[in-house]
């Protein structure tokens, strides 16, 4: 196969979730003139992963995490609560326990609670949160987007030095309905996925670049 491999965007993070207020799903997709049954779909959309594995596979990809088993050993690091500049309530608390959430997960890492004590300290803030408006029904807001913008820090604690920063720009969305409480929890859930995309991007960048 010649020419060059396609590029896969590593640092760039979207995501959707099916409300349960959405349209339910229809036994057969009309594609073109053609109507497909769930069946054949199955069958298309397997025939397609296996193509898109071969391609990637050929092009060096590897599938999965990119933080090799035990690449945290012997890592101590602190979090401390994110500075909060915005006018969303809580969500300080909420980045910083995803953010630690993630970290607990790498194997060997020791989170410490005390910052003074900590060889090396992860320090953040976040600069902005938003809703956007993506789409309009019967001239009512149809479907929102939360973005999310956080600035974080590595620091070499011990040695009084600033390791690198770097800003994380996350998304996703959820439908609106008609009902006020059910678009604040649909709002709450689409943040906490933009936390998530947030913390897998910064524990990722982490245990990539620190000192062994």
């Amino acid at each position: 196969m010649s020419g060059s491999c396609p590029r896969i965007a590593q640092r760039s993070w979207a995501f959707r979730r099916r409300s349960p207020a959405d349209p339910a799903v229809r036994p057969a997709l009309h594609l073109g003139a053609h109507a497909v049954s769930p069946a054949q779909l199955l069958r298309r959309g397997w025939l397609f992963a296996s193509v898109m594995i071969f391609v990637l596979h050929g092009c060096g990809y590897e599938f999965g995490s990119t933080v090799k088993p035990g690449s945290a050993r012997g890592l101590q690091l602190a979090v401390p609560v994110f500075h909060n500049d915005t006018f969303e309530p809580v969500l300080d608390k909420r980045v910083t326990e995803f953010v630690r959430r993630q970290f607990l997960q790498a194997d060997g890492l020791t989170l410490v609670n005390d910052v003074g004590a900590a060889p090396f300290v992860l320090k953040g803030r976040i600069r902005s949160y938003g809703l956007q408006t993506l789409s309009f029904r019967q001239g009512f807001v149809n479907e929102q987007r939360v973005n999310l913008l956080v600035e974080v820090s590595f620091e070499d604690a011990a040695g009084r030095k600033v390791l690198w920063q770097e800003s994380y720009r996350t998304s996703a969305e959820f439908f609106q309905t008609t009902d006020l409480a059910t678009n604040r929890a649909r709002q709450d859930r689409a943040t906490e996925e933009a936390c998530q995309a947030v913390a897998e991007n910064i524990v990722s960048r982490v245990l990539e670049t620190y000192p062994r």
